[in-house]
């Protein structure tokens, strides 16, 4: 494992949301959501999320996760991604996603 400085994980902003839609993303390699996210001041990000094994769309609308902000967009097939919506791997195709543990203000930075 590579380590990093604190300064350098510094730059990776992760801040809590809330799931405000989902819907089925069809196009995608991995069977997967899109999803949209409010981080308050931040505005509404989207995601293409593989957690079809674990959730339903109804499990997910209004949900708050934690997500990596910052990372360059990505296109997943005619889906742009703008944020990583964070999870523990339990296997390739199962992921339990991460979130705080009592309710807090949507764009809260996760440190």
């Amino acid at each position: 494992m590579k380590r990093v400085t604190y300064d350098d994980f510094l730059r990776v902003e992760i801040r809590v949301g809330k799931v405000v839609r989902v819907e089925d993303h069809p196009k995608a390699r991995k069977p997967a959501y899109k999803v949209w996210v409010d981080f308050g001041d931040l505005g509404v990000k989207s995601s293409s999320a593989q957690l079809t094994r674990r959730y339903t769309k109804d499990d997910l609308l209004g949900r708050q996760v934690v997500a990596v902000v910052n990372l360059e967009p990505k296109r997943v097939a005619d889906f742009v991604s703008e944020v990583l919506i964070l999870g523990a791997m339990v296997t390739d195709e199962d992921v339990v996603l991460l979130r705080p543990d009592a309710s807090v203000a949507p764009g809260t930075r996760v440190l």
